[in-house]
């Protein structure tokens, strides 16, 4: 009994030890709509806040078309100049999203989103990440099936993009419909880079669902403009993809 005690004692110390380090993570992501891989990196200094940047490569195609000859489909494919950044701040259960804005490709626009969104569902698969054992959680996300791989060996409740939520790290995320996929490549435990608290200028702040509304307004101004442009009046589906949420402009 006084050796089970003591094993308990230990694994809590070295659980608080851990909780109490720095940590970044170093991920790829994987786009599937846009058919590109990105590096990106979680940054975690402490237990309230994190840093979750993807290193952004430019893009000049500004659309894809798609006509099957009684209709269009357009894809949209921004231009990126900088990258996207997420902070999330677990003191004030808030997300920031900073992303560029549709015209102005070198101005972010803030949205802000809530961290208690995601309601996860605990499964008994397990299988080793870098090393680490790792259990299996299911969740929907605005409006997306997830899977997610997280270790309770390193007790940060955080992950890449914006999941969070579990009592692990998430180390591998993967939407089911194939779209979106987040894989850990390299993980570093007391990390010798600084957090630098800085506050990143936007020309507009959001909340979700008001991007989402602003969104459907500018794609229905493009359907609009799609259709007058076509020769044969050819009707047109517009969509916006983000990474974890699909904007469409189609029959409204």
């Amino acid at each position: 009994m006084m050796k089970k005690i003591i094993n308990f004692i230990l694994f809590f110390l070295i659980l608080n030890t851990v909780a109490g380090q720095s940590v970044s993570v170093d991920y790829n992501f994987i786009f599937t709509t846009h058919s590109d891989i990105f590096k990106s990196n979680l940054f975690i200094p402490n237990d309230s806040i994190s840093v979750y940047e993807i290193y952004e490569k430019n893009n000049e195609n500004f659309s894809e078309v798609n006509n099957d000859g009684c209709n269009k489909k357009i894809i949209i494919k921004k231009p990126v100049y900088l990258n996207r950044k997420i902070i999330k701040d677990k003191n004030n259960d808030s997300l920031y999203y900073f992303k560029t804005d549709f015209f102005k490709k070198k101005k972010y626009i803030k949205i802000k989103d809530k961290l208690s969104d995601i309601v996860w569902e605990l499964l008994t698969e397990t299988k080793k990440i870098l090393g680490y054992n790792c259990t299996k959680a299911v969740a929907k996300y605005k409006g997306k099936d997830y899977e997610a791989w997280f270790t309770e060996s390193l007790p940060y409740s955080d992950g890449p993009w914006k999941f969070s939520g579990l009592p692990g790290l998430i180390l591998e995320i993967k939407s089911k419909d194939g779209t979106l996929g987040i894989e850990a490549e390299k993980l570093v435990l007391n990390s010798m880079r600084e957090f630098k608290n800085e506050k990143i200028p936007y020309i507009k702040e959001y909340t979700w669902n008001e991007y989402v509304l602003e969104m459907k307004r500018l794609l229905k101004k493009m359907k609009k403009f799609a259709y007058s442009s076509s020769v044969n009046n050819v009707e047109a589906t517009i969509e916006f993809n983000e990474p974890d949420y699909t904007i469409k402009n189609d029959n409204e």
